[in-house]
């Protein structure tokens, strides 16, 4: 009886959902002028609702600022008024999608009505936009729809209408349409973010606290076509340090994105690109940087990748990336080039084009099909001419194949299971298929979570198989649990030494308890308490770490705005590093290591901010310790001109296992590293759709290594101090500045130019002694960018 009694008593004690408020829309023949000035000819008659509540930085009080919200639709898509009072309006002119760090609105919708995946369109007090698709697992900020909205400042604050077509949206089919909805208005001044529902910061499902949107009544959808063009055309100017001319390279790059919308529920998105690499657009110096074009870092988006990406991205299929897939690809290489030596290395493949089905049943089922090809895959040899000469051929193998099909059950209660199958194929005789299982089950009360994620592959004849496991109290101001991490199975056992370097074998189980407060009557610092225990046991490089790791974390948050974390950990229990190689396993007990890393920052409602964060490591009683500070400042001059630096320092100092060049010594070495890297960067916004920005960096990193002991045939370890030399030396220079342009509202036109020097000094041999000499090289490089993105949408 006492057992029941104190059950009874901790189902009472977890926390529940508040009730949901209801919205009934109306709807209207006539359309406002979109201004933002919510006119009374148009708004005067349609019902208003205020039921704000604050959500951060405490949750339930009542905002100091009020705000009201309208609602509307046509045959054609909904209206939406907010009408924001203030006494102080903030905001900087951002680019679209980054709405700064000024007063925003923003209305999310879900469709479906699972309190899982929605819709989010957000509009700042500058006029900026942003708009992105959220689920319980991920946001995805690339989502970009046709739709418009205007901001205008008012005598006591400022308003925003919303027009968000029916087009822009995915939805069931049916008479009559019931969503979930939320308004959300975040005041810089106050530094309170208010929520229509109320949504509580200890419940961590953001969609899962939406209210009600009742009305929608004989709503269609017309078929959804939009196109967009784009070219990137690139011109280099570079030189080595030998030559003083530079060799002027031009690259030109045409791409085509579609999309088509079938029905309500059901969309085909495609993206063509040109074959990238032989355009050479993955670029490496001396120095070691790595130059990519504008497509590969986000500036345009691509549809195809991101449609319905929450089907796809439960089970992560499209961007895994296991390390054994190198390691049996090395083998069917050497077998299709059985001349070939063992070092293989520097696989590339790029994407040539994209497609991608995806369509939502009436039962919430999710299917996703997509399917790309790509290049063939390069790879290079290395031969050993000399003891000191290595020269490297190039081949061209394979034109890889991947198609992926994702099934995923959306269930009431915030639970989900979802299925994916990912088959590669490469060549006759060489192709890998993956299928992953994963799931998130919840109980009624949305706190209790059992969750788990299964991959299997087989590739050739090989299995490799991994997964996890969690159970965890997700939601309350206490929240606890544990998951458990299996290493990567590998069946059967035809893995060489050379494919075991490359393995990385996870085994962890992780534990945790947080405790949070954002109590509304709070007058002192919220804060979050997180505590966490960590077994990890993994291998790579033939060096197998085990540790134990008790590590907690305080962030807190206090009246003015300021924010500050601490956090360290320390290990509890002996760790120890195992050595192998062939048949020979070394064990050797590690010093226990002590993290301590902690950060602050001023009042993030002013237009100065500072913010510092810190971190160091270090091996009691031994030379191993890493060390990192970060400094970034920024200042909002006025709403069209910001200042942004990012300055970092670092240290490491650490041991690791190394190899000779001809495989026959194991070594044991240590290795100091310091860097430096600072970035400057001075944003112009002459309006928010014309954007400039000024750029610059610095960078300088010295590494040194000394070897401190070598690993004998008989397993033994002897000291060894067989040569200590800087292994690399590099400073390097950049600066250069980006304009973009908005001449509609999804079409852009693009400018980009960087100018580079970098001065690197290295050693010819990093692995024979009698042969190191320092080599001294110098890079620069001229680059100019620019592009033209334009969408055509038929609505």
């Amino acid at each position: 009886m006492k057992k029941i009694y104190l059950f009874t008593l901790f189902l009472l004690l977890t926390i529940t959902l508040s009730a949901q408020h209801n919205y009934l829309i109306t709807k209207s023949v006539e359309v406002p002028e979109l201004d933002g000035k919510l006119e009374l000819e148009f708004w005067g008659d349609i019902p208003v609702t205020d039921s704000f509540t604050t959500a951060l930085p405490s949750f339930g009080r009542t905002p100091i600022h009020a705000t009201t919200v309208q609602m509307v639709y046509t045959s054609t898509g909904i209206y939406i008024g907010f009408d924001c009072q203030s006494d102080k309006i903030r905001y900087d002119l951002s680019q679209r999608d980054q709405i700064g760090t000024g007063d925003y609105c923003s209305v999310g919708m879900d469709t479906w009505n699972d309190d899982q995946n929605a819709f989010l369109f957000t509009i700042t007090a500058g006029g900026q936009r942003a708009d992105a698709r959220v689920s319980s697992t991920f946001t995805d900020q690339q989502y970009d729809a046709y739709w418009r909205a205007k901001s205008y400042t008012t005598v006591d604050g400022w308003s925003a209408e919303f027009y968000i077509p029916f087009t822009a949206l995915r939805f069931p089919k049916g008479k009559q349409q019931d969503w979930g909805i939320q308004f959300t208005r975040f005041d810089r001044s106050t530094g309170e973010l208010s929520t229509w529902n109320p949504q509580n910061p200890l419940i961590n499902d953001i969609v899962l606290q939406y209210g009600q949107l009742e009305g929608l009544v004989d709503i269609r959808q017309k078929v959804r076509m939009a196109l967009s063009l784009s070219e990137e055309i690139a011109i280099d100017e570079s030189n080595d340090a030998d030559n003083d001319e530079y060799e002027k390279t031009r690259y030109s790059i045409l791409s085509v994105d579609g999309r088509i919308g079938l029905n309500s529920a059901s969309t085909l998105d495609f993206t063509i690109l040109p074959n990238m690499h032989k355009y050479g657009l993955s670029q490496e110096n001396n120095s070691g940087y790595n130059y990519q074009y504008l497509s590969h870092l986000g500036f345009i988006p691509r549809q195809a990748k991101v449609e319905e990406s929450g089907i796809f991205r439960k089970t992560d299929l499209l961007r895994n990336n296991w390390n054994v897939t190198e390691a049996v690809f090395r083998e069917a290489v050497q077998q299709e080039f059985p001349y070939a030596p063992k070092d293989v290395r520097n696989f590339r493949s790029r994407e040539i084009n994209t497609a991608r089905f995806t369509t939502r049943t009436k039962n919430n089922i999710g299917i996703g099909v997509s399917n790309s090809i790509y290049q063939k895959t390069s790879f290079g040899f290395a031969y050993q001419v000399s003891p000191v000469l290595l020269l490297y051929d190039t081949n061209l193998v394979h034109t890889p194949l991947r198609n992926n099909i994702s099934i995923e059950k959306a269930f009431r209660n915030n639970s989900w299971i979802n299925f994916s199958n990912e088959f590669d194929y490469f060549s006759k005789g060489f192709y890998s298929n993956t299928s992953a299982l994963t799931t998130q089950l919840r109980d009624k009360s949305n706190n209790f979570e059992l969750s788990g994620n299964f991959k299997a592959r087989t590739q050739k004849d090989v299995l490799v198989a991994d997964g996890d496991l969690s159970l965890k109290k997700v939601n309350g101001t206490y929240t606890y649990g544990a998951t458990y991490l299996s290493p990567v199975k590998i069946t059967p056992a035809q893995i060489n030494t050379l494919t075991y370097e490359k393995i990385i074998a996870p085994h962890n189980l992780y534990a945790f308890v947080t405790k949070s407060n954002y109590k509304p009557k709070q007058t002192k610092w919220l804060n979050t308490t997180h505590s966490f225990i960590v077994y990890s046991n993994w291998i790579k490089n033939r060096l197998e770490n085990r540790s134990t790791q008790l590590l907690f974390q305080f962030t807190g948050t206090d009246q003015q705005y300021r924010n500050f974390s601490v956090s360290g950990g320390l290990d509890i229990l002996p760790s120890w590093s195992i050595f192998k190689f062939s048949d020979v396993s070394v064990y050797r007990k590690l010093p226990p290591p002590v993290l301590l890393q902690g950060g602050l920052s001023t009042d993030a409602r002013k237009k100065i901010v500072l913010g510092i964060n810190g971190s160091i490591k270090w091996n009691l009683g031994s030379n191993s310790a890493t060390s990192v500070i970060n400094i970034t400042p920024r200042w909002v001059i006025t709403p069209k001109l910001a200042f942004t630096s990012d300055i970092q320092l670092g240290y490491i100092n650490n041991e690791a296992a190394v190899f000779d060049l001809f495989l026959t010594k194991r070594y044991f070495s240590q290795s100091n590293y310091f860097y430096n890297n600072s970035l400057c960067q001075l944003k112009f916004a002459f309006h928010k759709n014309f954007y400039i920005e000024l750029n610059g960096g610095v960078q300088k990193v010295i590494i040194r290594k000394k070897l401190l002991y070598s690993l004998e045939d008989n397993g033994s370890i002897i000291e060894d101090d067989t040569y200590d030399y800087k292994i690399n030396a590099l400073n390097s220079i950049t600066r250069g500045g980006q304009l973009r342009w908005f001449f509609t509202p999804t079409s852009q036109l693009f400018i980009n130019y960087q100018r580079l020097k970098s001065i690197s000094t290295r050693p010819v041999s990093r692995s024979i002694p009698l042969y190191i000499t320092d080599e001294k090289d110098v890079y620069r490089l001229n680059r100019l960018e620019f592009g033209l993105v334009w969408n055509l949408n038929r609505r």
